[in-house]
């Protein structure tokens, strides 16, 4: 599937948002580790890690982790509640995915993350 940009609930369209909070990977080693999760120009989602804290995942199987935080964003049953404002994963559609895994129109949002700029007071 091709995206296209986040949406807000408040209609903000974001084409990268940063999340601290996810269900993937060992929570032990990764309890606070925050992940940038960009939608590329070709559709596609791209996972880096926050750049405090690139030199402790240094010491993890980072690529490995990326890999999975991006299956994770795309697979529809993912949910995040962060912040006052969450957002969700639109495709190239135009279809936001909301839990569950049907694609419906972007006024049924599927929350998966907050806006970079909510959580780090406007930093990107």
């Amino acid at each position: 599937m091709k995206y296209a940009y986040f949406q807000t609930e408040t209609n903000k369209r974001l084409q990268s948002i940063t999340t601290a909070e996810y269900d993937f990977g060992d929570e032990r080693l990764l309890e606070g580790v925050k992940f940038i999760f960009t939608v590329l120009k070709d559709g596609t989602i791209k996972a880096e890690t926050h750049p405090e804290d690139r030199d402790y995942m240094s010491n993890l199987n980072e690529a490995k982790i990326l890999r999975e935080a991006v299956e994770w964003i795309e697979d529809p049953d993912s949910e995040i509640w962060l912040g006052e404002e969450t957002a969700s994963l639109v495709t190239e559609g135009g279809k936001a995915i909301h839990w569950g895994g049907e694609s419906v129109g972007v006024e049924a949002v599927k929350v998966i993350a907050t806006p970079t700029s909510e959580i780090f007071g406007g930093r990107k």
